[in-house]
């Protein structure tokens, strides 16, 4: 090169990436990945013969419609919690996954229209749930009636426990002691200090019990 001549370009000189840029990568990476998720969820087969498409046409391997509904859910997702920076949307996925795995229900009405998208990421976990769990629910719930007394039983929100179901930390906490209604021991016998907590998940339903010691 001559001498106060000026250098060429160098084609191969990487350009900066902004960080509104790198955020924007991320954010479709995320969008991407739980539309795949769901698409593979609403995918799974269901016993019924024949499900119509959204064109209304009769489709048995929902091929077409499948993909479509993935992209209508999480597109409502996306502008319900506005953007995938907010927990509330991954957690918000992992319930809806979950629950359009175990419900052939929920899979039919999305993929024959008659369950809109918008109205589908608006369901709480009850109306998710199967009839069996519903059932089940109930089940439980009234068995807990019988063998549990509550003894100034207060509801309160909190963080401090995670879902072991859908990682969620939005829980209500109840603090109730506990007896056998069966036997006749008096109240407090056992030690008031040792009380039970019941510890329900607001976004998914699941519930479960700690000692309130820890």
């Amino acid at each position: 090169m001559k001498r106060g001549s000026i250098p060429p370009e160098n084609s191969s000189k990487k350009r900066i990436v902004t960080v509104e840029e790198k955020a924007d990568s991320s954010e479709d990476s995320t969008r991407a990945a739980c539309s795949s998720l769901l698409e593979l969820a609403l995918g799974i087969p269901n016993n019924s013969t024949q499900v119509k498409s959204l064109t209304g046409d009769v489709n048995e391997n929902f091929s077409c419609s499948v993909k479509d509904m993935a992209s209508k859910i999480e597109g409502a997702l996306f502008l319900y919690h506005k953007g995938t920076s907010n927990k509330g949307y991954k957690a918000a996925a992992r319930v809806l996954v979950l629950n359009l795995k175990r419900n052939e229900e929920l899979r039919e009405k999305l993929l024959n229209g008659e369950l809109q998208a918008s109205e589908f990421i608006s369901m709480d976990w009850k109306q998710l749930s199967t009839t069996q769990q519903r059932a089940k629910d109930e089940q439980t719930q009234e068995m807990l009636l019988r063998s549990v007394t509550l003894n100034d039983a207060s509801t309160l929100q909190s963080e401090k426990y995670t879902c072991p179901s859908c990682q969620s930390k939005a829980c209500t906490v109840l603090d109730a002691g506990r007896r056998d209604v069966g036997k006749s021991e008096t109240w407090g016998s056992k030690g008031d200090s040792e009380r039970d907590r019941v510890v329900t998940c607001t976004l998914c339903g699941n519930r479960w019990e700690v000692s309130s010691l820890l």
